[in-house]
C-alpha cells in the first residue's frame, strides 16, 4: 500500500490554497491522486494541487493515491481559508493649512487587522498606524488609498478622494487716523470669491459680522483691528493690524464775550476765546464779517440778535463749534410834542410820537371832559384833529396818555397836555 500524505499551505479568500504530495510507497509507484477539497469539488491531476474556495473558513481535505498495482490508501487534513479585511475609513478637515485627520473603520470578520499603509496621493505623504493626520501643502484633489493587513497576511485596499481647500486670505483696510465721533469705515480686500462670513473684532469689544461696516468709537486711543474671514467650505483666516486706527479727541470751543445784550450805542464786542485742544480759529459774527484771530474785537453795526459761530480745529484736524447770540438792541427814545396845527398845509398836521426801541405802543387823546377823542395801537399812526365821530376837533387844549414796551420789557407811561391850534 502506499502512504497517503500532502502539505497545505493556507491562503487568503480569493487567492488559491495550495495542495503538495508528499505521499510515498516501498515498492512501486504511485499513478493516480484525487483530492476531495471539501466543498463539494473533486480534482487530481499531479503531485501539486491548486484550488480557490468561494468562502473563507476550515474544510477538510481529503487525498486518495492509487498505485500502478492498483492498491489504494487516503489521508484527510485541514486546510483553512481566511477572510480579507473590508477597508472603509472616513477624513475630515480639508483645509489647507490644517492637518486633515483620517479615521480607519475597517472590519474582519475572523482575526485582526495588524498592518495599515496609507499613501495620502501627493506622492509624499504616507503614514503606517490606524488613524492618522496629514498636512497637506497645496490645495487640490488627492486619491488617499488605504491598505490593510491582517494577522495571516491578508490584504485589500480602497481609494477615496479627497479635496484640500484654498484657505480666504482676510485683508482689508481702514481710515488709519479719525476723530472722536466720526464714522469710521473698514473696507474688506479678502482674497476669495467664495467667502461666506466675516467677523470683526474693532478693538473696543465691538464684533461686528458684516462684509464692510463703519463704527464710531466712544473714547480716543490706538485700536488693534482683527478680520476673520470664513468661506462656503468652513475654512478660516484671519489678520490683525496693529495700531490700525488712532482716534484723536476733538478741541473744545468756548468763548466768552465782554456782553451778549446791549444796545446799539455800545456795539462793540470783545471776545475771549476759552477753547481747548485748537490751533486754529474761525469766527462767524453773522453779520458778514470773520475772523481767524484768538480773541478778535467786532463793532456790530446792525440791530438784531448775531448767532456768533466759532469754529476750532486742532493740531491732529479734528473739529468743534459753539454758537452764541449776541443781541443788540435799539436805544429807548421817545418824544411826543406838545402842540399841533391840524390846517392841512402839509407842516405839522399830525400829533405823532416818534420813538426807538419802543416793542408796542398805545396811545389815547381826551377833551377837556375827558371824553376819548382819538385812539392808536400804532407809533407810526397818529391824530389828525378829528373827534371820534370824524367832526374838526375843536381848537384847545388836550390831554394825551401813552404806555408802551421797550426791547428789554420795560413798561413806560406817559401823560401830557397837548395844543391843537389851527
Amino acid at each position: 500500500l502506499p502512504i497517503a500524505n500532502f502539505l497545505v499551505e493556507n491562503n487568503c479568500i480569493g487567492e488559491e490554497n495550495i495542495f503538495s504530495d508528499m505521499s510515498t510507497i516501498s515498492t512501486g509507484m504511485i499513478s493516480n491522486w484525487e483530492y476531495i477539497f471539501g466543498d463539494g469539488t473533486t480534482n487530481g491531476v499531479s503531485l501539486i494541487e491548486q484550488h480557490q474556495y468561494a468562502l473563507a473558513g476550515t474544510y477538510n481535505v481529503t487525498l486518495n493515491v492509487i498505485t500502478d498495482k492498483g492498491c489504494e490508501s487516503s489521508v484527510v487534513k485541514e486546510t483553512k481559508v481566511f477572510d480579507n479585511p473590508i477597508i472603509d475609513f472616513i477624513s475630515e478637515q480639508f483645509c489647507l493649512g490644517t492637518p486633515t485627520s483620517f479615521t480607519d473603520f475597517s472590519t474582519l470578520n475572523n482575526g485582526n487587522i495588524v498592518q495599515w499603509e496609507w499613501a495620502f496621493g501627493d506622492g509624499v505623504g504616507v503614514a503606517n498606524f490606524e488613524h492618522p493626520t496629514y498636512r497637506f501643502t497645496s490645495p487640490g484633489n488627492y486619491s488617499v488609498n488605504l491598505i490593510a493587513t491582517t494577522d495571516f497576511g491578508c490584504t485589500s485596499s480602497m481609494v477615496k478622494i479627497i479635496t484640500i481647500f484654498a484657505l480666504p486670505i482676510a485683508n482689508f483696510t481702514t481710515n488709519a487716523t479719525a476723530c472722536l465721533g466720526d464714522d469710521i469705515h473698514f473696507t474688506d480686500l479678502s482674497m476669495n470669491n467664495n467667502i461666506a462670513s466675516w467677523e470683526w473684532n474693532l478693538g473696543d469689544g465691538t464684533i461686528l459680522n458684516i462684509q464692510n461696516p463703519s463704527h464710531q468709537y466712544e473714547y480716543a486711543q490706538t485700536f488693534d483691528v482683527t478680520l476673520a474671514v470664513v468661506s462656503a467650505e468652513g475654512c478660516k483666516h484671519d489678520t490683525t493690524i496693529i495700531n490700525a486706527v488712532e482716534v484723536f479727541n476733538n478741541p473744545i470751543a468756548d468763548f466768552n464775550a465782554s456782553a451778549f445784550t446791549t444796545t446799539e450805542l455800545f456795539s462793540e464786542i470783545e471776545f475771549y476765546n476759552n477753547s481747548t485742544g485748537a490751533i486754529m480759529y474761525e469766527w462767524d459774527f453773522d453779520n458778514g464779517s470773520i475772523s481767524t484771530e484768538r480773541n478778535p474785537i467786532v463793532d456790530f453795526q446792525n440791530i438784531k440778535n448775531h448767532e456768533v459761530v466759532l469754529h476750532v480745529v486742532s493740531a491732529e484736524g479734528c473739529e468743534s463749534e459753539i454758537m452764541k447770540n449776541i443781541n443788540i438792541f435799539p436805544e429807548y427814545t421817545l418824544y411826543a410834542p406838545n402842540a399841533f396845527t391840524p390846517n392841512g398845509d402839509g407842516n405839522n398836521d399830525v400829533f405823532l410820537a416818534k420813538g426807538n426801541g419802543v416793542t408796542s405802543f398805545e396811545m389815547q387823546v381826551f377833551d377837556r371832559w375827558g371824553g376819548v377823542v382819538f385812539e392808536s395801537s400804532d407809533i407810526e399812526y397818529g391824530w389828525d384833529g378829528l373827534d371820534a365821530s370824524a367832526n374838526l376837533a375843536g381848537i384847545g387844549t388836550y390831554m394825551y396818555h401813552i404806555s408802551l414796551y421797550d426791547y428789554n420789557g420795560k413798561l413806560w407811561v406817559y401823560n401830557g397836555e397837548l395844543n391843537l391850534m389851527r
